[in-house]
């Protein structure tokens, strides 16, 4: 099974695959902030994602420009059809990307570490990404939220 995972900061996006590395999938990270459509092409044309997931870093206009270009165009990116298999993670206001981001600058430890222990902002990214294969195994309908 092969997992297209789009979000926003590549950094997270490493951190995020290296943690779901022992996992029973594989996955291909592309961050969808300067929507660089040839390069997705390049990366999905020699394999074929089973599901698209998408985080919730990116400003929402631009995660419904990326779905619907996917959504249009989704045999020239070797995708499945979408939105049937497309999985996004909608999160709170303390999830936010701004709040986040503010979080991680502070560079304040005992604050990260609580974005870690309560799976916050990209921590809770793998969560999404394993709740959204556990459904799609089942065949259950793609996951929003």
């Amino acid at each position: 099974m092969l997992v297209l995972m789009i979000g926003r900061k590549p950094e997270n996006l490493r951190m995020i695959a290296s943690s779901l590395a022992d996992q029973d999938f594989d996955m291909i990270i592309w961050s969808g902030l300067a929507e660089d459509y040839d390069t997705l092409r390049q990366v999905c044309q020699p394999q074929k994602p089973d599901i698209v997931c998408v985080g919730d870093g990116l400003p929402p206009e631009t995660r419904l420009r990326i779905l619907e270009k996917l959504a249009a165009e989704y045999n020239d990116f070797n995708l499945p059809e979408l939105p049937k298999y497309a999985y996004l993670r909608n999160v709170g206001t303390d999830e936010k990307p701004d709040v986040i981001a503010k979080i991680m600058a502070s560079g304040d430890t005992a604050k990260i570490q609580e974005l870690k222990d309560k799976q916050l902002g990209p921590y809770g990214t793998p969560k999404f990404v394993m709740e959204a294969v556990a459904n799609f195994q089942s065949g259950k309908d793609a996951l929003v939220g």
